[in-house]
């Protein structure tokens, strides 16, 4: 357990923001290097081993928060992580390397997410996450994984399965020994946990004191920290010029992070949600996935992001955040001792 006073609370937060990182750097590296030594194909390993790293930090953060007593935190990570990636991680990205993504991109894997966020806003919008909920949305998770593996598989040309399987070999150390990839995979599983539970308590102190209530940290503090992961990733694939990578790392972190997070604290421990959750952030963050469809998508060839739409996004962003603030106000959002 714990004992801050606030200083010591914020660099708390931070050191588990960092740790949050390195333990799911570890994790997956140790994770692949020990599969692609089992047989496991490079494929399989980057379609989920790899795909799901990103989403890590969000998925332990929700299962601590869940276990704190404070699943709402997870929402607000699952819901705030998803409209920073798409409007401040990708906006910024793009204002630093304007981005050219396959139209196939807005085609099939924006519906899907789309889809998603409706499904989850019918979750959200009784107020209330049942075990059964989270059982559900853990299937649908389980069922989004199989179609990627099986589409890769199956539907992809040989050229194209090439390439892909290309970029993920470039992400496995294949020289890693036995005994390495087994004590970076113990070793992600130790700092992962811990690091959470460092973001966790520290966010709950954070919160009271400030009388900020459990869903506004995780949608502001818990949800910008959480996806640091992500953005490390969108500009690396950037600077490579591997501009699907970015927007698949997106979309698809989006859609996990809706599907296992929410599911994750709702299994652990079934929860009333926060008011806001449904009719403030859910719609916001529908909003903003709309807004980067139709600033994105061109009538043909390929779809820029360029420097102005990235400051667009940005721009949304800071908007959101005004608005919270707006919409807070009147329960004391920022109430200073």
């Amino acid at each position: 357990m714990f004992h801050f006073s606030l200083t010591s609370a914020f660099v708390v937060l931070g050191i588990g923001f960092l740790f949050l990182g390195f333990g799911a750097e570890f994790l997956v590296k140790g994770a692949a290097a020990l599969a692609k030594r089992l047989g496991v194909s490079t494929l399989l390993i980057g379609l989920t081993i790899i795909a799901m790293g990103t989403s890590l930090p969000e998925m332990v953060t929700a299962i601590i928060a869940a276990l704190h007593g404070s699943p709402n935190i997870a929402v607000g990570s699952s819901v705030g992580s998803n409209i920073v990636n798409i409007t401040l991680l990708l906006g910024i990205t793009a204002v630093l390397m304007p981005l050219t993504v396959h139209p196939k991109m807005f085609k099939q894997d924006m519906p899907i997410l789309i889809l998603v966020m409706v499904v989850v806003g019918m979750f959200l919008w009784d107020g209330y996450m049942s075990r059964a909920d989270g059982v559900l949305l853990l299937m649908a998770a389980i069922a989004y994984v199989l179609m990627l593996v099986w589409q890769s598989r199956d539907k992809k040309t040989k050229k194209e399965k090439k390439l892909l399987t290309q970029e993920y070999e470039q992400e496995i150390d294949k020289k890693m020994s036995l005994k390495l990839a087994i004590f970076f995979l113990v070793l992600g599983l130790i700092i992962l946990p811990i690091s959470s539970e460092g973001v966790i308590q520290s966010s709950i102190f954070i919160a009271k004191y400030y009388h900020i209530s459990d869903l506004v940290i995780g949608l502001t503090i818990v949800a910008f920290g959480t996806s640091l992961a992500e953005f490390a990733t969108c500009l690396i694939a950037a600077r490579r010029k591997e501009y699907d990578i970015v927007i698949g790392n997106i979309i698809g972190s989006n859609i996990l992070n809706l599907l296992v997070v929410l599911a994750l604290a709702a299994v652990i421990t079934p929860f009333h949600v926060m008011a806001h959750a449904f009719s403030r952030d859910w719609s916001w963050m529908l909003f903003v996935t709309l807004a980067f469809y139709f600033i994105t998508y061109g009538r043909k060839g390929s779809k820029n992001i360029t420097r102005l739409k990235g400051a667009i996004l940005i721009m949304i962003y800071l908007a959101y955040l005004g608005y919270l603030y707006i919409s807070e106000s009147g329960i004391q959002l920022f109430h200073f001792h």
